[in-house]
């Protein structure tokens, strides 16, 4: 599979006669810039690499037979199978955003390549966005290999005065090229295609996947993606080999297996593409992609395809350079990948890295795009599973080098860390394989906490009141809990103005969220009790009332309607704050852990980092 060659990006003058097309958008800014058109400015002439993967892009489907072949192959049988896998394939990929379809074009005679598109290409009525091409020709005939696909050109906007892309084909010159192909026969089952995910199939299904793999794999050549190498595979003839990574549509991608009497068959499979790819096609919306803030320990947590949350995060090295990471599942047309995980690629834009960059990037089926970790003996080495990591640097001592880890996985939802090395390190009373160490790292990363010295957290002790109002402040108003107009030493008798919470007690008192414990005292030195833990969360998240009182779903709660820890037990329940300690058990008046109380935090300000549960909290090991 061989993608068209680039085409040289330039703003020439505009020629006689030219298209007007007849739904304008705007899809690039005239600012040389080649950035400005990508709201996360990412990828470079985003408004063109996006144009093509929204809305619906209908194909029309030829056959080319040569001049003395048998033209056994209908196009109406390639336009049938077709349009019974890709629609729902590629709506699965683009979650609704991209309807693609095809229909008949009809059949043409010619001795090579060439004059097979120009064949089609003056018989075409036009009013497609593109044309697919399926040939008889022997493989010697077809100057392009196999097959091929690209973006096509561009025709000038008189009303924006410079090139957009052409609509329709055949100006656009939008072609699918799919050499050599004689056995398309109505045999090939859509129904039987399904049994492919199973590891179940026949040898003509494993033929039609072939077919359906490699044109879905060349329409994401339309689509202005590129493919996805490591740069590290060298074939026989001394060339690299660009179809090394098995995780991609774009690049080898899966493949399917089928044995019987007379041997083993093995075929492309469809699968997805990586986040960037995604993203770049306006599939993925910028909400759902994060940034890693540099020399800060983060934490990402980052879904396949289909989530509502973040499913790309992206550490910048710089403008048109960075890594792009995202998660695959073993599911749907993802079935076959050979490994679940998050997987990395370096994004390289720099002009240097491709052949006809324009305004000095390369973009769209140029955009280099390599997984970032690479060794020819493993193929997914850039695909980390749980409790697998990696690190950008030189050595340890290296002080620009950066770890990311798999820390958890939640269904098909990965946690991930990523720090400045041992800046950050783990407390190390705190084990990477229990219930807390999510929610510990995570109020690392948002210095909520540095422990108790020592490297230690303080597990299994108690908190006191002025620690969790200091957490509190440093989670809702951290540019205010060093602010020395609030004085807690105004309020309560207990407080001295030197004592280092007085700032965030005066700070919780003017926000609402703590009266003291009466009589003019705040209840400074005393160890927090669980209802006091949801009362001060319950307030600095403005006290809402979601209908139900703690005592509708704890025994050990007492009946007293009108308490002030009523609605906030009910309200925790009701968010999966927190589950209680046992069943229909919520330990009223007991203390709970600091390990716990960091855990109800993280549940309550980042839920996607710690998902909410109603079931009571064990002190165990986490469930993988």
């Amino acid at each position: 599979m061989v993608v068209l060659a680039g085409l040289v990006m330039a703003v020439l003058p505009a020629p006689a006669g030219a298209l007007s097309l007849t739904d304008r958008v705007v899809l690039q800014s005239v600012d040389p810039d080649p950035y400005v058109a990508d709201p996360l400015g990412l990828v470079a002439h985003y408004g063109l690499t996006s144009s093509r993967g929204n809305g619906p892009d209908r194909f029309e489907v030829w056959v080319c037979d040569g001049v003395h072949g048998s033209l056994d192959l209908a196009p109406e049988n390639v336009t049938g199978l077709l349009n019974a896998e890709l629609p729902p394939f590629f709506s699965w990929l683009s979650e609704g955003r991209y309807t693609v379809s095809f229909v008949p074009g009809g059949s043409v005679r010619a001795n090579s390549q060439e004059g097979c598109l120009d064949s089609v290409g003056n018989r075409s009525t036009g009013g497609n966005h593109a044309a697919i091409v399926v040939s008889t020709l022997h493989i010697a005939d077809a100057s392009g290999g196999w097959s091929q696909g690209g973006p096509g050109s561009f025709c000038w906007d008189d009303v924006v005065s410079y090139w957009l892309w052409c609509e329709f084909f055949p100006e656009n010159e939008r072609w699918v090229w799919m050499g050599w192909f004689t056995n398309v026969g109505v045999r090939w089952s859509p129904v039987a295609l399904s049994s492919i995910e199973s590891g179940v199939g026949s040898l003509d299904d494993l033929h039609a996947l072939d077919l359906i793999s490699t044109v879905a794999h060349e329409i994401g050549h339309t689509l202005s993606w590129p493919h996805s190498f490591t740069g590290v595979t060298i074939r026989d003839d001394g060339t690299v080999d660009e179809y090394d990574d098995p995780m991609d549509l774009m690049s080898r991608g899966p493949t399917a297996t089928y044995q019987d009497n007379r041997g083993t068959v093995s075929r492309r499979s469809l699968a997805g593409t990586h986040a960037l790819n995604r993203y770049a096609a306006g599939w993925i919306q910028s909400n759902q992609v994060e940034f890693y803030p540099w020399d800060y320990l983060s934490l990402h947590a980052i879904s396949p395809v289909g989530s509502p949350g973040t499913q790309m995060v992206v550490m910048e090295w710089s403008t048109g350079l960075f890594e792009s990471m995202g998660v695959r599942v073993q599911k749907s047309y993802d079935s076959l990948i050979p490994k679940e995980g998050v997987e990395i690629y370096l994004i390289d834009q720099s002009a240097s890295e491709c052949d006809n960059p324009w305004e000095d990037a390369c973009w769209g089926s140029q955009r280099r795009t390599k997984p970032s970790l690479s060794e020819e003996d493993d193929p997914v080495l850039h695909v980390l599973g749980l409790d697998e990591g990696v690190y950008w640097g030189d050595s340890e001592t290296d002080p620009n080098r950066h770890e990311l880890n798999v820390i958890e996985r939640y269904g098909d939802t990965f946690i991930i860390e990523i720090g400045p090395g041992d800046n950050y390190p783990t407390f190390t009373d705190v084990p990477n394989d229990s219930f807390f160490y999510v929610p510990v790292r995570w109020a690392q990363s948002w210095e909520i906490t540095t422990g108790i010295g020592e490297g230690r957290f303080g597990i299994q002790s108690g908190l006191k009141r002025e620690e969790m109002i200091t957490f509190l402040c440093r989670s809702y108003a951290a540019d205010e809990c060093t602010r020395t107009q609030y004085d807690g030493s105004a309020y309560f008798t207990d407080v001295p103005g030197d004592h280092w919470a007085n700032t965030t007690i005066g700070w919780a008192f003017e926000n609402g969220i703590t009266s003291g414990v009466g009589n003019g005292l705040f209840g400074m030195g005393q160890t927090l009790t669980r209802e006091q833990t949801m009362a001060f969360l319950h307030r600095a998240e403005g006290a809402p009332d979601t209908g139900t009182l703690g005592k509708d779903h704890y025994d050990d709660v007492p009946d007293n309607a009108d308490a002030w820890y009523q609605t906030p037990i009910g309200w925790s329940y009701d968010q999966g704050i927190s589950g209680g300690t046992a069943d229909a058990t919520f330990g009223f008046r007991s203390t709970p852990s600091r390990e716990e109380t960091i855990l109800f935090m993280c549940r309550t300000l980042d839920p996607a980092i710690c998902p909410p549960s109603k079931e009571p909290v064990t002190p165990t090991t986490r469930k993988r």
